[in-house]
This record gives structure tokens, C-alpha cells and sequence, in this order.
């Protein structure tokens, strides 16, 4: 008999537990998921159980989920979510748990997870309807980088500037007025940039009633603070102050200029690059070593590989072309620094060069973005102490074979000879000066011409001695230019004295017992040339 209660037991156990698990609760098509825009104060969702159970939920405790915390005997039950608290501006996730428990077992239960998502962008914005500060003529502009600031898109580290007008259109002064700022991710919801990361024009001011001041925000589009595939923002710029008006009804009450907005476009999704942070050596004499660093910061959301980039230095006049690579790429959103170094030549020219630095793609050509932007930089190098070789010559010069002295009242010619000792070719002219108060050039053959490296030319100076002239040593000097560069040698020559009629005279006179002497002797000599001629003549007649 005892077995056969026990047998009893037993089966009625059995089909109770068959009885429970055909009723074990399930949760129906109930939506897991909500959003919650700033406009939406609530959002209704069902759940639904097929048998009778006991409801519970544990919220996120930022929500208020408005029902009863158990129902029994129901199968449909109605959640109201709206926010308990003010939601902080931005993007925000909240979740909560549902639970339903069998009403007969407590063993059977099931639980749905719900995801909240709410997007408040209310206090970005002055709410204050009544303020009679008002912002307007909003522009952008784009100091360095390569963001357009009509179109409204720009890159990471462009360097923004924007401009607005700030009026107090009432009637009475509003002080201590301060400048707020956002630019806001749509994407995360979140501020990336907000007042503290720009600089600001003016900031904690008054302003009069039916005054205005146009305000500047200066900023740089931080890289490191945006996220990947994000390209959607929007810039909110406000303005707070406080009534500073005794004949006002509100003075030192707050009041705000409801705030303007600007939807922008930062291009994350292109494949670029832009060079930043240079160091460089600037100024560097010859034969000195130029350093250069640069990081290349990747713009773009897919990493390039080791093959995909590359960072060039080039300067045809410094003879430099270095193509750098990349061990292991440059990760999205994320930079390398780029090495370089070289030993200035010791015969270059002493000035300004320019070196360009580039980032270079997988074919090895520049990289540009979609606007055929290219990722260059140019830089501009001092050089100092150097022995410049391209441009130099010699000078030499000596008396023509035919004119071998320079006389007074005559016609000399010098032979000069130009040699081109640089290092590249040259176009040189010729030129005389410091002969003027003893002569004239009348020709100079050649007077321009072209050499190359090594090569020389014979040129051939024509003086004409004026007759006037004294005696003595004499210089003049030769010049010759190429471009900006000038050479010079100077010449001595020794002038001497020419034959005239009146020089002849004054010797005449000044040695005239000589003369005398010398004339009575050649009187004699003819006398006696005559005689001996008449004689042997006589001789002839016999």
C-alpha cells in the first residue's frame, strides 16, 4: 500500500513538472531597443508573457520606468520610460532589465535587456526666449590647412577661424558676457571642442545696449579627440551674460543670446596625409649638417601600409632627393615622424633655399586629397660661410706684341685674358675704369661673351694715350661682371715719352754746343768728301 502511495506521489510530481514546463514564460516580439530624441519626453513599449507571471525590472536609475514593480495575471504589460533626471548634453546610453517569473514556479524566468538611447542637445543652446542677445553673421575661414571655410569641410589640424557679430538689440547693458562654444560630434553626440580649446577674441565683456562687437574663435581641428568614420558636426557658438541696469526690472539676473549653429564636415574618410610639427635647421653654414623632423599625420580612417606611403625631401639647388619610408605604415587617425639629415655642401652659394617636403602615395606621386589638394610643405633654409666656386674667374693682362710700350700721343693695346675657374658656365662683361685722366678707351673686342667651366677668352683693350699726357707709371683696372658677381684686377703699365716737332725743338735747344759741334763736323766731313772727289777726278782728265 505504501508503495503504491509513494507511486502516487511520484507521478502527480511528474505530470506537475510536465504541467510547469509547458508553461514556462517567454517573452513575445518586445522591442530591446529605444531612442529617445531632446523633442521626446516618453516611449512605450509591451511586453508579453504566455502564462501568468510576476514582472520586475532593475533601471539604469537615470530613467524613470513607469509601472507597477510586479503584475500578476497579465499578459500584456505597458512601460512608460521618460528622464528622472536633467540628461547631460551629448549622446547617452541607458539599459535596464526585464525579468518575468512564472506565478506557480519561481524557477521559471526569463529576462530581455532594453537598451535606452537619448540625444539631448538642449543646453547647447540658450533656451532664453526673452534675451535680446542675438548672433549672427557667422563666418569661417581657414588659416593653414586645407579645409575650404565657404563649403564648410575640413580636415584634422586645420586651423579654423571663425567669425561672428554679437548685438545687444535691447534696451538695457548686459554685463560680464562670456563666449560658448561646441563643436559637437552628431555621430557620438559628443563635444569634441568646446570654448576652453579656442581662442578667443573677446571674452568676459560688457556691452551697451544697442551695442555690438564681432567676436573671433580661433581653433585647431584636434585629431586626436575625433573619432574614425565620424564626419558629421555640427559648431554651436552662444553667448551668456548678466543684466547690469539698475532701470531694469531683471538687473542681475542672467540671460543668454540663444545660440546659432553651423553644420560642418570634417573629412575623415579620404585617403591623406599632412605634414606637421617641422623642426628644422634654419640657419646652417657650409659643410654643416641639416637636420629635419617632420610628422606625417594620417587624416584618413584606413591604415596605410609600409608600400602606400612615403615622405620625400627635395631641393634641385642643394642637389637633394631622399625618399623616406615607413617601417610599418601609419595607422589611421595616427602619425609618424619622419628623420633627415645631410652635410650642406662647402661650394654652394651663400642665400635662401627652399626644401620641399612631400608624402608620397604607393606609385610614388604626391598625395592629394579629393579637392587635388597636395600633402606638401615647403621650407626655407639660411646658408651662411661658404666659399662660392660656381661663379668665379681670373684676370690677367699684358701689352699687345704690337704695341709693345705705351707712349704718350699714341695708340696701345692691352691683351687681357678671362678664365672661367667655377664650377658652371657663365656670362661675363668687360669693362675699364681708372684710366680717364690719362687716356681713353675707344674699344674693348670682345666686351660680352660665354664660357663654360675651364674655358677661357682672349680680349683685347684699345687706349688712346692723350698727347698731353705725363710720362710715369700708370694703372688702370679691369672688371668683369656676371650677374651679381664681380671680379676686378688692377693693371700698371709705364707710359713714355713720344717724338714731336716742339720736343725735338726744346732737345735742340737744350743741347745746342753739341748740335753746333756735331753740324761743324759734318760740315768738315762734306768739305773734304768734296775734295778728295775733285781730285781723284782731276786724275781721271791726265
Amino acid at each position: 500500500m505504501k508503495k503504491q502511495i509513494l507511486g502516487l506521489i511520484l507521478l502527480t510530481a511528474f505530470l506537475a513538472s510536465l504541467m510547469l514546463a509547458s508553461a514556462a514564460i517567454n517573452f513575445a516580439d518586445a522591442n530591446t531597443a529605444v531612442t529617445l530624441t531632446q523633442s521626446d519626453t516618453s516611449e512605450s513599449f509591451t511586453v508579453i508573457t504566455n502564462d501568468l507571471a510576476n514582472i520586475t525590472h532593475t533601471a539604469n536609475g537615470n530613467l524613470t520606468i513607469t509601472t507597477s514593480a510586479i503584475v500578476n495575471n497579465t499578459n500584456n504589460v505597458d512601460f512608460t520610460i521618460s528622464p528622472a533626471i536633467s540628461i547631460p548634453a551629448g549622446l547617452h546610453t541607458y539599459t535596464f532589465s526585464i525579468t518575468a517569473t512564472n506565478a506557480i514556479n519561481s524557477i521559471d524566468l526569463i529576462s530581455k535587456t532594453i537598451t535606452v538611447t537619448m540625444t539631448n542637445n538642449t543646453n547647447l543652446l540658450c533656451s532664453d526666449s526673452d534675451s535680446e542677445l542675438e548672433i549672427d553673421d557667422i563666418e569661417f575661414d581657414v588659416l593653414s590647412g586645407f579645409g575650404d571655410g565657404d563649403d564648410l569641410f575640413f580636415y584634422s589640424l586645420d586651423e579654423v577661424e571663425v567669425t561672428f557679430n554679437l548685438d545687444n538689440t535691447g534696451s538695457y547693458d548686459i554685463g560680464d558676457i562670456e563666449i560658448t562654444a561646441c563643436l559637437f560630434d552628431e555621430t557620438t553626440g559628443d563635444c569634441v571642442l568646446d570654448e576652453d580649446d579656442m581662442d578667443i577674441s573677446d571674452d568676459s565683456f560688457d556691452l551697451d545696449a544697442g551695442d555690438d562687437v564681432d567676436v573671433t574663435l580661433t581653433f585647431e581641428i584636434d585629431p586626436d579627440k575625433l573619432d574614425e568614420g565620424d564626419e558629421d558636426y555640427t559648431l554651436y557658438i552662444g553667448a551668456t551674460g548678466e543684466i547690469d541696469d539698475s532701470d531694469s526690472a531683471d538687473d542681475g539676473d542672467s540671460t543668454c543670446a540663444p545660440g546659432s549653429e553651423e553644420d560642418v564636415e570634417i573629412r575623415t574618410g579620404e585617403t591623406f596625409a599632412v605634414i606637421t610639427n617641422v623642426i628644422y635647421t634654419e640657419n646652417v653654414n657650409c659643410g654643416e649638417m641639416l637636420e629635419i623632423s617632420a610628422d606625417v599625420f594620417n587624416v584618413g580612417d584606413e591604415d596605410l601600409d609600409d608600400d602606400e606611403v612615403y615622405f620625400e625631401v627635395y631641393s634641385k639647388e642643394l642637389g637633394i632627393d631622399k625618399e623616406i619610408t615607413f617601417e610599418s605604415g601609419i595607422d589611421s587617425m595616427s602619425k609618424e615622424t619622419a628623420l633627415f639629415s645631410t652635410k650642406m655642401p662647402s661650394n654652394i652659394s651663400e642665400k635662401a633655399y627652399n626644401i620641399r617636403l612631400s608624402v608620397l602615395d604607393e606609385d610614388h606621386d604626391v598625395l592629394q586629397n579629393e579637392e587635388d589638394d597636395e600633402a606638401q610643405k615647403l621650407i626655407t633654409v639660411n646658408v651662411g660661410k661658404c666659399v662660392d666656386t660656381s661663379s668665379s674667374v681670373s684676370i690677367t693682362a699684358e701689352l699687345s706684341e704690337d704695341t709693345p710700350k705705351a707712349v704718350v700721343g699714341e695708340q696701345f693695346v692691352v691683351e687681357s685674358t678671362i678664365k672661367n675657374t667655377g664650377s658652371l658656365s657663365a656670362t661675363y662683361t668687360v669693362s675699364v675704369s681708372g684710366n680717364e685722366a690719362w687716356s681713353e678707351v675707344s674699344s674693348i673686342e670682345p666686351s660680352t661673351f660665354t664660357l663654360a667651366s675651364g674655358e677661357s677668352k682672349k680680349v683685347s683693350i684699345y687706349f688712346n694715350v692723350e698727347s698731353d699726357a705725363k710720362a710715369g707709371n700708370k694703372d688702370f683696372t679691369i672688371k668683369t661682371t656676371s650677374g651679381s658677381k664681380t671680379s676686378e684686377q688692377k693693371v700698371a703699365i709705364t707710359l713714355e715719352e713720344g717724338l714731336s716737332s716742339s720736343r725735338i725743338i726744346q732737345h735742340i735747344k737744350a743741347n745746342s754746343f753739341i748740335y753746333t759741334i756735331v753740324l761743324i763736323n759734318l760740315i768738315l766731313l762734306i768739305a773734304i768728301i768734296i775734295v778728295i772727289v775733285k781730285m781723284f777726278g782731276r786724275k781721271s782728265d791726265d
